[in-house]
């Protein structure tokens, strides 16, 4: 059976659409440590996430701005789909200390989540992390001056595969929430 085979059929639920939008907060996980954490995914779903246990994540805590976007591109290499996975948003703010946080984010490898209005709990670089890309990173005329920060998969290290969802140990929205904010710092 081909990897793109399906194996069942997809409905559309009418009486849940989809609500697009982030929640004004990301959380970063430095790579290193999250590639020693323990990642639980579903059998019978690798896109589900169960349970994460052995690593801290740092709340990047946004209160005013909804400016968090997010995408996911795809790319094919020698016939393989590869995923760039990318997440945006603001450090908020002109003190050195926001000035020292937006340089270590110019310099570090992350896996980045972020809850969306839709109530899922999504995973970004889990496979071969987020790095600051080339951009302008602070315009005084706009975002109100604030550091405006991309993290994304570089070009030559994509992800195999979609980002993940943090579904917790029960698979509601309300534990998921409990135990990944449970992790972090």
């Amino acid at each position: 059976m081909s990897c793109g085979t399906l194996t069942a059929a997809y409905t559309v639920d009418c009486a849940a659409p989809i609500i697009g939008g982030i929640d004004q907060n990301v959380w970063l996980f430095n790579f290193e440590d999250f590639q020693d954490a323990t990642v639980t995914l579903d059998g019978s779903n690798k896109y589900k996430i169960t349970a994460i246990s052995g690593v801290v994540s740092f709340k990047i805590e946004q209160p005013g701005f909804n400016n968090v976007t997010s995408t996911q591109d795809l790319s094919y290499e020698v016939g393989i789909s590869r995923y760039k996975h990318v997440v945006n948003f603001l450090v908020a703010g002109g003190t050195p200390t926001d000035t020292k946080l937006a340089d270590t984010l110019t310099k570090g490898l992350f896996v980045a989540a972020y809850i969306t209005k839709d109530k899922q709990i999504m995973f970004l670089g889990m496979g071969t992390g987020l790095r600051a890309t080339a951009q302008t990173l602070r315009d005084f005329a706009v975002n109100a001056s604030s550091w405006t920060v991309q993290l994304a998969s570089e070009d030559t290290s994509l992800e195999s595969k979609l980002p993940s969802h943090f579904v917790g140990s029960d698979g509601t929205f309300a534990t998921a929430k409990t135990e990944f904010l449970a992790l972090e710092d």
